[in-house]
This record gives structure tokens, C-alpha cells and sequence, in this order.
């Protein structure tokens, strides 16, 4: 064999070696990035992270994954859809990270949920993971969730605002102190190296936040959990907590949830099919 054969050879064998390796890094990525939900609802600028990877640009149906830092822009919001049906809805400037979610998320007692929000605020309904496995950290406190619908709020500085919606949130102070929220609409305000206030009305610039993310649900609001997810109760059960399907599943706008030419998307009382099942739609 000549020189330059050997030269090809040499070559051919180098380049079979880095694209056998890439495909391996590429496999082992894949394997071992873990689903935790999608996106159901993207307006606005929204990105989602992974360590030192390229962000990713956020819309309707995007994949949510284990690890992901999921920022949001100014005058933006997104609603996501996790895999155990719960429901988190982050308003804008948000930074919110999912540091866990159980592997199949269906309420065993291996499953978990580890959230963390680092700026912004959101509201969210916790899903099918046991209250006793579902926690999220803040800038100033840790949150143990015994309730099913809850918002949160960390401002510029870490001082974060828990407001309770339903059920029980025990705010755990990492400066030290508990404190218990167990009436609906009553906040708790945890400021730098502070324990978590008393319950309290919660501040005026808080929900005026809140009601950019879910303008249509009134503060004073009470909530149902079901298997089919959450239902605001006003008197009557009219408001769904995600209130906005996104707009190619709204239909004509004549009869909400009804698209041009008249077959009903959303049956007038119930939770639509597409969010129940983002995937599917």
C-alpha cells in the first residue's frame, strides 16, 4: 500500500471514529434526557435551557424536560402542561427551573417533583404526584405543598409572596420559621433573612402580576381539583384555570370552543380534550 492510501485510509478511519462518537453522545442525550411536560400556551418570548446547551425557543407543543431553565421576556407568558397533569402558568420575566419529575409521575411513591422559581411569578395546580413529593424552593423559602392550587411571586432582591388557593402550603423560611397558609386567599411574605410573615392580604402589585398571567380569574376565587384537572368555582363552576385554548383550537369565536362549521372542540362544562391531552392536539 502506497503512501497515499495510506494516508485515505488514516483519514476515512479518524472521520468513522468522530461520527461514531457523535452518534453515541447524541444516544446517550437522548436516553438520558427525562420528559416532564409540554408546552400548552407560549405568548411572548419564552426559552428553555439545558446547562450549557443552546436555549431553545419555547411554543405551543414544545417539550419540557428534566433540567430545563425555562425563562420568559418582558410582556410574555406560558402555560405549561406537566406529565403528571399538573398545570404551572409563569408570567413574564419568570425564571423558573425543573430540577425533578417522577419517571412515570402517575402518583407513586417513587415519584417526585422538585421546582425551583428564581424570579417572576406563577400559578399553578399540582397534578397526580403526591402533595408529599412535590416541593419548590425560592430564593427565600422552601415551599412543602399540601394544597392543590397555589401562587408564587419572587420579586427583584428574593423576597418571595405565596398565595394560597386551595388546600395548604407550609412556607419554610430559610432563614429560619414556618408558617402554615390554610385560608384561601391569604398570603405569606418572606423577605431576606426574615421567617414567613403571618398570613396576610397579599400586596396590591402581586396580583395586579398574577392577573397578567390569568386575567380572567378573579382574585377572590376558589378552586376544585379533579382526575380531569382544576375548575374555578365563582359561585358556579364556569372558569377553567387555564382560561385561553391556544387560538388554532378556538374556533370561529361565535360559541367558545366551537370552530368553524360547528363541531364543538370543547363540550360547554367540561375541561377541553387538547388540554387534557396537549399532546394530542
Amino acid at each position: 500500500m502506497n503512501m497515499t492510501m495510506k494516508q485515505r485510509v488514516t483519514r476515512y478511519s479518524i472521520l468513522a471514529t468522530l461520527l461514531v462518537g457523535l452518534a453515541t453522545a447524541v444516544f446517550s442525550t437522548q436516553a438520558t434526557t427525562q420528559s416532564a411536560g409540554v408546552v400548552l400556551l407560549a405568548n411572548g418570548e419564552a426559552k428553555a435551557q439545558q446547562n450549557t446547551d443552546a436555549a431553545r425557543a419555547l411554543s405551543r407543543r414544545s417539550d419540557i424536560y428534566v433540567g430545563d431553565r425555562i425563562t420568559t421576556g418582558n410582556e410574555s407568558q406560558l402555560q405549561l402542561r406537566m406529565k403528571d397533569g399538573a398545570m404551572v402558568a409563569l408570567g413574564a420575566n419568570a425564571e423558573f427551573v425543573v430540577q425533578a419529575y417522577g419517571e412515570a409521575a402517575k402518583g407513586d411513591k417513587k415519584d417526585e417533583a422538585v421546582l425551583s422559581l428564581v424570579k417572576g411569578g406563577l400559578r399553578t395546580i399540582s397534578g397526580q404526584i403526591a402533595k408529599s413529593s412535590y416541593s419548590m424552593s425560592t430564593p427565600t423559602a422552601t415551599l412543602g405543598i399540601r394544597g392543590t392550587v397555589f401562587d408564587v411571586f419572587v420579586r427583584n432582591g428574593g423576597s418571595t409572596v405565596v398565595i394560597l388557593r386551595n388546600g395548604q402550603v407550609v412556607v419554610n423560611g430559610l432563614a429560619g420559621g414556618t408558617e402554615v397558609l390554610t385560608q384561601p386567599g391569604l398570603a405569606s411574605v418572606i423577605n431576606t433573612g426574615s421567617a414567613p410573615s403571618k398570613p396576610t392580604t397579599p400586596p396590591a402589585d402581586v396580583l395586579d402580576y398574577l392577573r397578567g398571567i390569568l386575567p380572567s380569574i378573579p382574585d377572590n376565587v376558589t378552586w376544585e381539583s379533579t382526575d380531569n384537572g382544576a375548575r374555578a368555582d365563582a359561585g358556579t363552576d364556569i372558569i377553567n384555570i387555564i382560561n385561553d385554548l391556544p387560538p388554532e383550537i378556538q374556533g370561529d369565536g361565535a360559541v367558545p370552543g366551537t370552530p368553524a362549521g360547528g363541531e364543538s372542540a370543547c363540550v360547554p362544562g367540561t375541561t377541553c380534550y387538547c388540554q387534557q391531552n396537549p399532546y394530542q392536539c
